[in-house]
């Protein structure tokens, strides 16, 4: 609002000179709002860790949305995402810290106008810093994964050791920040890509019609060489598919994830092994927002996107450009560790990738670990509730069941009733009726 109010003026003033007011308000937006450098043109993948103009305003603007990024992910910032409004609403409770005015807090309106200012390339900027930012949280997460792998292995096949393991998970906080953090940026990027669609939607509807029906038609997990260039045209008009974020996917494929099959194949062994981590202890749910008071159900929202980035990563050989390595797309999937288990979880036969029925099985039963393994462990510590005070009795168990009813909800590829399959369903109902009331512990 306040660049609009300036232009404005810049305009008025303009009118009293002899100048052509359009051109100069149209070389000002170029000069300031672009750099068409560093970021490639729409339809290419968002580049990461790019050396944008420090002195261009659209490098201040993206560095204003990784700041405050990182604020509302720290505890205590007062701003919680509202996953019913789909905004990050005040919920300033005692203690809060009172940094955040009025005028930073985001919502529709502002990243409407927003849009409409900096066009799609001047998002795209923003959102190359956003993903950096991304990036470099992820890497604590590969790196846990990567120093950890033979106890998350363990930790997979043998809950009794869940408690007894417990100090090696809730030793490493980063894991829990980190993930937390990825949650806040994703849903900023996500209501960036709100108001490209909005703003965008009244001149180009048709074509957003398209896209939309194109990107819906595709099944990009088990064909991404054909969904991405499509999906990342699709993603600078706002559209997004409902089943996996290729554009995200093609993103992160500077970061060589695909060298380590196992580090991709364990993130859902580490996502579960956050429920035992003590950052709970001091977590408080708001049933009238139906959010943690410290965003720890942004958690959730990152780990839908990663389920389906790691996952395609798994299954697909794409180089840093975001383009499929030449390879034969009917091949079988080599890694053995994920045909394995995957076998063991739902029955799946170990097909060729090139069929979708199978490549979604596949996936389902990745995403199914994370449901299978979070709710034993919640049970676990129920078991154990009042015998081992150290990891178990100052946990809101009551709270953290609705975290993980609550991926139910984001995921296309799982429902609740998967999740009843590992946790009975007549707990899920009284906890939240206990979390109603006000008991969550």
């Amino acid at each position: 609002r306040r660049l609009t109010c300036g232009c404005m003026a810049v305009q008025y003033v303009l009118r009293l000179l002899n100048l052509d007011v359009g051109a100069a308000v149209q070389d000002l937006f170029f000069t300031e709002f672009q750099d068409s450098v560093q970021i490639p043109p729409p339809g290419c993948p968002v580049p990461l860790y790019v050396n944008l103009d420090k002195e261009k305003l659209i490098y201040k603007i993206g560095l204003w949305f990784t700041d405050i990024a990182q604020k509302i992910a720290h505890p205590g910032s007062g701003l919680v995402w509202s996953p019913s409004l789909e905004l990050f609403v005040n919920a300033t409770h005692q203690g809060a810290s009172s940094d955040f005015t009025v005028e930073a807090f985001l919502n529709k309106a502002e990243m409407t106008q927003l849009v409409t200012m900096v066009g799609i390339q001047g998002v795209r900027a923003v959102e190359s810093q956003l993903l950096t930012l991304l990036a470099d949280e992820l890497g604590s997460v590969t790196k846990f994964i990567s120093d950890n792998r033979n106890y998350l292995r363990q930790y997979e096949k043998n809950y009794c050791l869940i408690l007894n393991a417990a100090v090696n998970v809730q030793k490493n906080d980063s894991v829990f920040e980190s993930l937390r953090t990825i949650g806040v940026v994703l849903l900023i990027r996500n209501m960036l890509h709100a108001a490209m669609r909005e703003c965008y939607g009244l001149n180009f509807r048709d074509m957003q019609a398209a896209l939309s029906s194109a990107v819906s038609s595709l099944d990009t997990y088990a064909e991404p060489s054909l969904a991405l260039p499509l999906v990342c045209i699709a993603s600078d008009m706002g559209i997004e598919s409902a089943d996996s974020d290729l554009a995200l996917t093609a993103a992160l494929m500077k970061l060589d994830l695909g060298n380590d099959k196992e580090v991709l194949h364990l993130l859902p062994c580490v996502a579960a092994a956050v429920f035992v981590s003590e950052k709970w202890e001091r977590s408080n749910y708001l049933p009238k927002l139906c959010a943690f008071e410290n965003n720890e159900h942004c958690i959730q929202d990152a780990l839908v996107k990663l389920f389906g980035s790691f996952f395609i990563l798994s299954q697909t050989s794409l180089s840093p450009d975001g383009r499929l390595a030449a390879e034969n797309t009917n091949a079988k999937v080599t890694d053995t560790s994920f045909n394995h288990d995957m076998e063991d979880e739902g029955g799946v036969e170990n097909k060729k990738v090139s069929k979708p029925l199978a490549v979604r099985e596949r996936y389902k039963a990745y995403v199914e670990r994370y449901l299978r393994i979070s709710a034993q462990t919640l049970l676990v510590q129920r078991e154990n509730e009042g015998k081992d005070k150290k990891y178990t009795v100052q946990l809101p168990h009551r709270s953290m069941t609705q975290s993980l009813e609550y991926f139910t909800v984001l995921c296309p590829i799982v429902s609740r009733g998967t999740l009843e399959k590992y946790f009975p369903n007549y707990l899920i109902h009284s906890d939240a009726l206990d979390v109603s009331l006000g008991r969550q512990k």
